[in-house]
């Protein structure tokens, strides 16, 4: 199992003609601690390298069973001794086809060999979207990490991309009742691109595929690039026709899935849905050595959030707050007991003075600074402040359409 994708071993439950026997035998108690100090033996010296499976006691209807998890080698490929008897010496590769455990010979052992040092794609961490929201120059960014298999994995990640980032701007007209609909990032066009970049990177690099998201653009990163019979001429233009696939049964898989048609369709329904949308076409770029692949879409010139007006001055953070608390005209105490202040003090030299110095907030009485009827107010430059906090809050938290 450690040689290809992994799997379980269930101990403690009988077996006719290839099925489970329920409900199951189970083990006696005092057997669990000693089958496991056996399977962690056998584990360091009937296997090169070493390997020690995940080994999980559980109790099903009273009964003892011993779960062990094989999941695929990360150092691959292994061998083991064709007897567990202490003077053994014969070693071997084997295998699991169909329910059997076979040893691996010629072909097999040729393929299993060339497994060195990979872990199967569906043990890996394999996708990265990131979002940027001032750019890819900009000093904050938000990461979400997809492992697990491949399939969970790459919805995952999809309907994660559109509940967070796709949205639909709808755009009126003065001439016609009709509206005009368009989306920043068309979503057939972000499947397209990112099951396009699982189906054809290369699973003996560790790199993942990565989905790197600004108010300008969907970028989808992978390694490494299309194969050298592909020109990329042809590639840009949607007419590439090469059938040489890097990952066969993947493709199969994702068919599976209605992910993927596997007809060299991916790159031409990306420029098709782009261009539906009305969105600029994108760019698609790689290198002279194909180290890597990058396809580039371009946000939806009317979908893209407009420029924010400019507001000169520094907000600390305890003003920020202050501002986010103040609505309407407050006394001093209601805002102190707004933000959780106990200190009059520390309330004033921090948040009060500052937001007045500053201009974002004013009194209503300013020539009476010590009345008690005094309250505060947020200005026209702390209110812009604010609304520019809300519409960033907005664009980084918007959610599109929900998932099919």
């Amino acid at each position: 199992m450690v040689n290809l994708g992994g799997g379980y071993i269930v101990l403690g439950v009988a077996e006719r003609d290839g099925r489970p026997v329920l409900p199951p035998a189970g083990l006696k108690p005092t057997q669990l601690d000693v089958i496991q100090k056996q399977v962690l033996e056998l584990g360091q010296h009937a296997i090169q390298p070493a390997f020690h499976p995940v080994m999980v006691p559980a109790e099903i209807g009273g009964k003892h069973l011993l779960v062990l998890w094989a999941p695929g080698g990360q150092t691959r490929p292994y061998k083991a001794r064709r007897s567990i008897a202490r003077d053994a010496r014969e070693w071997a590769y084997f295998i699991r086809k169909g329910s059997c455990t076979v040893r691996a010979r010629g072909v097999d052992e040729q393929e299993l060999v060339s497994l060195a040092a990979t872990v199967p794609f569906d043990d890996r961490i394999n996708q990265h979207v990131v979002w940027f929201p001032d750019g890819a120059g900009g000093d904050r960014f938000e990461e979400k990490i997809f492992q697990g298999p491949l399939g969970q994995m790459t919805r995952e990640a999809l309907n994660f991309i559109r509940r967070s980032y796709l949205r639909e701007t709808v755009i009126k007209h003065r001439d016609r009742a009709e509206v005009t609909r368009v989306e920043n990032f068309p979503y057939a066009a972000v499947e397209e691109a990112v099951v396009n970049a699982i189906y054809h990177r290369s699973y003996e690099e560790r790199e993942p595929v990565e989905v790197r998201i600004s108010p300008d653009e969907l970028a989808v990163l992978s390694f490494p690039g299309p194969d050298r019979s592909i020109a990329l001429a042809d590639l840009r233009r949607g007419k590439a026709v090469s059938r040489r696939y890097r990952n066969r049964r993947i493709g199969e898989f994702l068919k599976e899935l209605d992910l993927t048609e596997g007809r060299a369709t991916g790159i031409p329904k990306i420029l098709q849905a782009m261009r539906t949308n009305g969105s600029p076409m994108p760019i698609i770029q790689t290198d002279e050595d194909r180290i890597s692949f990058l396809i580039r879409l371009p946000v939806h010139p009317k979908a893209k959030p407009p420029e924010p007006p400019i507001v000169t001055g520094e907000v600390t953070g305890e003003v920020g707050r202050l501002l986010t608390a103040l609505v309407g005209e407050r006394k001093r105490t209601e805002l102190q007991a707004a933000l959780g202040l106990k200190h009059e003090d520390h309330f004033r030299r921090a948040y009060l003075l500052p937001a007045l110095q500053g201009g974002w907030i004013e009194m209503t009485l300013p020539g009476k600074p010590k009345s008690r009827l005094q309250r505060y107010r947020v200005t026209g430059k702390g209110a812009t402040w604010v609304e520019l906090r809300r519409t960033a809050s907005r664009h980084t938290n918007t959610r599109g359409p929900s998932p099919h």
